[in-house]
């Protein structure tokens, strides 16, 4: 099995979106080897947050929230 702990360590290795599934679905390859019979599903999704305004420092915002 592939597992979790090899998947946090592809994440953990910087690239995002579409550079992210590429490197599972390549280092899944090698891990199965090239006559490897799939035996179930494989889904990959790709999430990138894009920075709110609260972090942005938008003062209405932070007012609304309690400001920190």
């Amino acid at each position: 099995m592939f597992g979790l702990p090899r998947v946090s360590a592809l994440v953990g290795k910087g690239p995002s979106g579409e550079a992210l599934i590429d490197l599972c679905l390549t280092e899944l390859g090698s891990f199965t080897g090239p006559n490897h019979e799939q035996e179930d599903d494989i889904t990959l999704v790709s999430l990138q947050r894009s920075p709110s305004a609260w972090h942005q420092g938008d003062p209405e915002l932070q007012g609304e929230q309690g400001g920190v």
